[in-house]
């Protein structure tokens, strides 16, 4: 089911882009030409007939915020579509509340033909300092802790990208996702304790804690998609999305890994996980680094033994350990998948038995 809402998605807003014609009078000011409409949906995870991006079944819900990027890709000899001039081909985006109200207008460069948009939910802004200078950027941030509704929310990392032709009036921004999802179950059938010379049922408590052992070590870090024509993007400063997300054709799209800052070389580069593009291609795009498989991941309880929990698309080199924790009782089984691909859901069933130890199906 495609789930679609406007672009009050973005930040809040409805934002009307008014494309100006293209003149080649510098005198000459710009007339509007036609309205664009931005589109926006999210599909499912394979797997899933409705995507939950939310826990309550929502594909977007009020608050969530993207970055978007529009290029127009250059020319043989100069670079148009970009925030860096004050020409004449001018692209006006003006934003409205959810009440319909107006509130303003920005322009930035573009020009009537092609125009590329690329848009990626964010969650934050990633602050640092090298040498002397300080940077400030729109980031993902994936949480190894997901217990709680916020951190597991933001660690689904969603990503769209279209083309818009010339005279086309609408954008359809189909956001995919770019993380797998577990859906594990935990079956305590079984699980009894002898109380005198009575055999009872002896069931996982409402507390039960679920993690997972021996996944990639990404907390905190932003994973990366490939952007094919983040070649084209004017971006003068080495710590820049072009530098990090510049990719070959075909890995556009595609998981490269995780932002890491290489300061030797003042730059952002790509560490990247096992089952990830070690060569992701492009003109300034570098792997720098390999994440290791050494971290503990903590599922969000939905209900009584009932846990999701978001990973990034990697290959492991052995399989990962699950540990339930309730009370002073442990018990561990290991996870069967060892690969994860991007916008899949895996259903896992834990049988819990006596004594402590499992078995996964």
């Amino acid at each position: 089911m495609e789930l679609t809402k406007y672009l009050s998605l973005f930040l809040g807003l409805l934002m009307a882009a008014l494309l100006a014609a293209c003149t080649q009078d510098d005198d000459e000011a710009p007339t509007v030409d036609t309205g664009v409409t931005l589109r926006v949906s999210l599909s499912p995870f394979d797997g899933e007939k409705v995507t939950r991006t939310s826990v309550d079944g929502l594909s977007f819900e009020e608050g969530d915020r993207f970055r978007l990027k529009i290029i127009c890709p250059h020319t043989s000899d100069q670079q148009v579509g970009e925030s860096w001039g004050s020409g004449f081909y001018e692209f006006t985006m003006s934003s409205f509340n959810q009440d319909g109200v107006y509130i303003g207008s920005s322009s930035v460069e573009a020009q009537a033909t092609t125009y590329v948009y690329t848009a990626q939910n964010t969650t934050g802004k990633r602050i640092f300092v090298v040498g002397n200078t300080r940077y400030s950027r729109s980031s993902n941030f994936f949480c190894a802790d997901q217990s709680r509704l916020e951190q597991f929310k933001q660690s689904d990392v969603v990503w769209a990208q279209a083309i818009r032709q010339t005279g086309a009036r609408e954008v359809h921004l189909r956001f995919s996702h770019k993380v797998a999802k577990l859906d594990i179950t935990l079956r305590d059938d079984s699980l009894t304790r002898t109380e005198g010379e009575s055999v009872v049922a002896h069931p996982l408590s409402d507390d039960a804690l679920l993690t997972l052992e021996g996944m990639p070590d990404i907390d905190g870090a932003e994973i990366v998609v490939g952007d094919y024509y983040a070649d084209e993007c004017y971006e003068n400063e080495n710590f820049s999305y072009r530098q990090k997300a510049s990719c070959s054709y075909e890995n556009n799209g595609r998981v490269l890994g995780i932002e890491v800052l290489d300061e030797a070389h003042t730059r952002s580069s790509i560490a990247r996980m096992t089952g990830n593009p070690t060569a992701p291609g492009g003109k300034y795009s570098q792997v720098y680094g390999e994440v290791a498989n050494n971290a503990t991941y903590t599922a969000y309880r939905v209900g009584p033994k009932h846990y999701l929990l978001y990973v990034p698309p990697c290959v492991l080199t052995q399989k990962a350990v699950f540990w339930v924790r309730d009370g002073e009782r442990r018990y561990s089984a290991k996870l069967s998948t060892t690969q994860f691909e991007e916008g899949k859901c895996y259903p896992v069933e834990v049988k819990l038995k006596n004594p402590a130890n499992v078995t996964h199906d």
